[in-house]
Formats: structure tokens, sequence, C-alpha cells
């Protein structure tokens, strides 16, 4: 399937240097050149909801194209994990009525009424040996924030500002977007989106990798809409995030405190299915959140300092004199932590997925523009 579409992504690049290079040849047309072009070029809609025989589907799809997966079955069955199948099925639904015509199954929908008691494969029941038509999955989606130097979970807790944090979002999402399952997905579709909103409240679309005139810092782009086709995935361009940011007045871009990240998913209409049917608790299912609060290595050696402070001040005599202090040989661990910032590096966002495709058309047209 992949292959198959590669082989179309050539044959449009193609099609595109023929159509530019007869179309620029004539100076009027260049502006309906670049019509033509932005045409092409932008992605299709809807690409998610055409699925194959045994696909996983999601309570709460909507406008499901199911007619491939069912190859022109009729009624469509179900058995409890581990049945006898050869038995009657616990539960069947009738798609269509008997030498009638439908379109039911080109705009299909996984209602939490009829399907979420149901997970599991469906089976086509007209047919022997049983043919698996889809899987009913229940949605499933979590955001953490993610130590990328420990590599381990720390949402909820206290770091320091200088921790090297990023989100990671762990998902059975990542099923739709792939081509074995859906094969008119493609690269530019996305069902997610991340929002990132610091103490105040405020939203962050973008992030500071260093202080405003510092050598080599950049504005970095939050990856508020990753394409997740393999799960668990981590935004590894998150490390690249400088708390201590400074703005141009000197300022402090990131005050200390909680930061929420919340991912949200819109598979296929689900959330407003969920919401049709009146179910308000939908965390895990469409959306999740998760804190990280910061605080400033200074604070956490002020707090160190006053502990060994009172940890070796002598008990007071009967006379009310305190006895001298008494050393205390200092571990590892109780060492002050550096307030000398970490370094970071720069990262750059990636081009979106029309300019490089633009780009490579153009290169291409003049690869093949006539020499004068």
């Amino acid at each position: 399937m992949r292959q198959n579409y590669v082989v179309y992504l050539k044959n449009v690049i193609i099609f595109i240097i023929r159509v530019l290079k007869l179309l620029v040849m004539q100076g009027k047309y260049i502006l309906l050149a670049s019509f033509v072009l932005i045409a092409l070029i932008l992605p299709v809609g809807a690409s998610t909801n055409k699925i194959v025989a045994g696909a996983p589907v999601f309570i709460g799809e909507t406008n499901l194209d199911i007619s491939h997966a069912l190859d022109n079955c009729r009624i469509i069955a179900w058995w409890p994990a581990g049945a006898d199948t050869g038995r009657p099925a616990a539960k069947n639904i009738t798609l269509r009525p008997l030498n009638e015509v439908s379109d039911v199954v080109n705009h299909y929908a996984i209602t939490p009424a009829e399907y979420g008691d149901y997970t599991g494969t469906w089976y086509c029941e007209e047919k022997k040996p049983l043919k698996a038509v889809f899987v009913i999955t229940k949605p499933n989606i979590t955001i953490r924030v993610w130590d990328l130097d420990t590599n381990k979970d720390v949402s909820g807790t206290t770091v320091l500002s200088t921790t090297n944090i990023t989100y990671r979002i762990d998902t059975n999402f990542d099923s739709a977007l792939q081509w074995k399952y859906r094969p008119d997905v493609t690269p530019a579709d996305s069902i997610f989106t991340v929002k990132l909103t610091d103490p105040l409240g405020r939203s962050l679309p973008n992030l500071y990798t260093g202080s405003s005139g510092a050598s080599g810092a950049v504005i970095l782009p939050l990856d508020a809409a990753p394409h997740i086709s393999s799960s668990p995935y981590i935004w590894t361009g998150g490390s690249s995030w400088n708390r201590a940011s400074r703005n141009a007045q000197g300022e402090e871009v990131y005050p200390m405190g909680t930061y929420v990240f919340t991912a949200n998913q819109n598979l296929d209409g689900i959330p407003a299915s969920y919401k049709a049917a009146n179910i308000t608790n939908t965390d895990g299912l469409v959306s999740s959140s998760a804190r990280i609060t910061f605080v400033k290595p200074a604070m956490v050696t002020s707090a160190a300092t006053s502990v060994l402070t009172r940890a070796t001040t002598g008990p007071a005599t009967s006379s009310g004199e305190s006895l001298p202090a008494t050393t205390l040989p200092v571990a590892a661990q109780d060492t002050p932590l550096s307030t000398t910032p970490v370094p970071v590096k720069t990262t750059y966002a990636p081009l979106p997925g029309c300019i490089a495709f633009m780009s490579l058309v153009i290169a291409g047209a003049l690869a093949v523009w006539p020499k004068r």
C-alpha cells in the first residue's frame, strides 16, 4: 500500500511539472499556474474514514466507509472472546434489508449505544469461514510530561527549571494513521492537537531556546499537531525549551509554577459523538492532561542550606546557652545545586509538508525548464 502511495506521488509530481511547463511558457498564465499548483498540493480531507477488512475502529467514529471491509456482507456478528463461533452469535446487526441497496455502509457510525459493550472482532455472519469485518476498540489517549534525561514520567511532580522535559503521548489511535488499515490516509493528516499553558493560564504556541539577542537563540514552535502513526510518541524538540529565557527588556519569559500539557483527538467526529450520547467523562478517551511544576535551582539550594543550618546548631543547656555547633558531613546529595543554566541545543522546526512539497515541484520544474 505504501509503495502504491509513493508511485501515486511520483505521477502527481510529473503531472504538475508538465502543467506548469505548458502554462508558464506563456507569461500571462503565470498567475493561473500558481493557482493550479496550490490546488494540487492542498491535502484532501476526510482521508481517515475508509477502512480495510479487519481494521481497528473506535467507539464513537462517524461517517466511516466500511463498504470495502464488508465485501457485500449484509449481517455482522459478535462473539465474546474465547467463545465458540460455531454457536449462535451473542450479538448481530443487520446493515441493510435483503435485496435492497443502502448507502449506510458508506457513512457508518460506531455509536456508543450500539457498540459500547461489544468490543473486539466483528465478523460477516453470512460467510463461512468467518471473515473479520472490523475490530471495535475503546479509545485511549494519555499525555505525560517526560524527563528526557532519565527517560521517565515526571507528571504531577516538581522539578528544577533546567530539567530537560517534553511531552509523551501513549495512544491506540496510531492505527488510524497507518496505511495498512486506512489506505487513504496521508502524512498531512493529524487527528491530534497539543496545547501548553503557563501558570498564568496563557497558551504557549512557541517556545524560546534562549534569551532575546542571545547567539543561536530561536523561537521553537510547539509540536501542536503531531502525526502519530506509532505509539508512544515523544516530541524530542522539547529538550530545547529554555525556561531561563528573558525577553528584550530583560524580563523572565517563563514564570516558575505549574505548566499544563493537554492533548485532544478528533478522529471522525468522536468528541461530538460522545457529547451526543451524554457521555461527559471523556478523560483518556477524547482528551488528556499532565502537569509539571518548575522551581529555580536557587530555591532548592536555599532550602537545603536552611535544613543544614538547623541540623548543625547545638542543643541548648539548662542555663539556656547553646552548645558549640557540631560539624556534620555533607552527603553527595546535599551538595548545593549549581544555578548555572544548562546549555541547550538549538533545533529548528521542520517545514510544513505543503511547503516542502511545493519546493520539490518547483525544483523539478526548473530542472526540466528549456534553456534559451
